[in-house]
């Protein structure tokens, strides 16, 4: 939590067997290792099981997310829509 609220967010959703998971960062400075364990949450929530595919939309150029969501994926394929990184995978 920052001095005027929360510095980043990941809204995870059950559809249809599928998981999509909405991230979002304040604009100001977020340390890498925060991002990181934002990625490693999303991947330790109880409805991330092996074999579920995961959607997700998270901003553009936010590499520390992408790996870390990457390392618990396998099959997964990114796409840019905006300013937006769109990201498709398997949890592993």
């Amino acid at each position: 939590m920052g001095p005027t609220g929360p510095m980043a967010q990941a809204r995870i959703q059950e559809h249809d067997g599928c998981l999509t998971v909405d991230i979002w960062l304040d604009r100001g400075f977020l340390p890498h290792h925060l991002k990181a364990d934002l990625a490693r949450g999303v991947l330790a929530h109880p409805t991330a099981r092996p074999g579920r595919t995961v959607l997700a939309a998270f901003p553009c150029g936010e590499s520390e997310l992408l790996d870390g969501l990457r390392s618990g994926l396998s099959g997964v394929r990114t796409r840019v829509a905006g300013s937006t990184c769109l990201l498709e995978g398997r949890i592993r």
